[in-house]
């Protein structure tokens, strides 16, 4: 994906999982319609529970960050795709929104360039029988 470097606003792109269809290979992965996984959504910052859905990070490194740190159910990323919180290590931004299956991916104002690239992951991290299923969301950010 891609968005033009923005001297002023909190500017990106948003992906809508029901219009790219992503939607359908997550609810045959978690084994549900997509009502009942926004039904079952735990609050932002929490960590998994049994037959729940919560949100994270997924770290360079591969460990599972769930300290939310940008709204709601959002991180922010600094050039390494690690979460950071907003100032001056931040510089791209994701946020989902739960009842619509929708990212929102954006930069902060002034600190990305042509050219520069990015790679952030997400996840929805769904527990049933002490088993974790993950969905990954992988976004490859050029910025133009």
């Amino acid at each position: 994906m891609s968005f033009p470097a923005d001297p002023v606003s909190y500017s990106g792109i948003e992906i809508n999982l029901n219009e790219n269809r992503d939607i359908s290979k997550l609810a045959q992965a978690f084994v549900m319609q997509p009502v009942e996984m926004a039904g079952i959504m735990l609050d932002p910052k929490q960590q998994p529970q049994e037959n729940k859905i919560v949100f994270a990070s997924i770290e360079s490194d591969g460990r599972q960050n769930y300290d939310t740190t940008a709204n709601g159910y959002g991180f922010w990323f600094n050039t390494s795709g690690d979460v950071v919180g907003w100032g001056s290590e931040s510089i791209i931004f994701s946020e989902f929104i739960p009842s619509d299956f929708t990212f929102f991916i954006g930069q902060y104002p002034n600190k990305c360039k042509k050219g520069d690239k990015f790679t952030i992951k997400d996840a929805l991290i769904y527990t049933k029988n002490n088993k974790q299923y993950i969905a990954i969301f992988q976004f490859n950010i050029t910025i133009t």
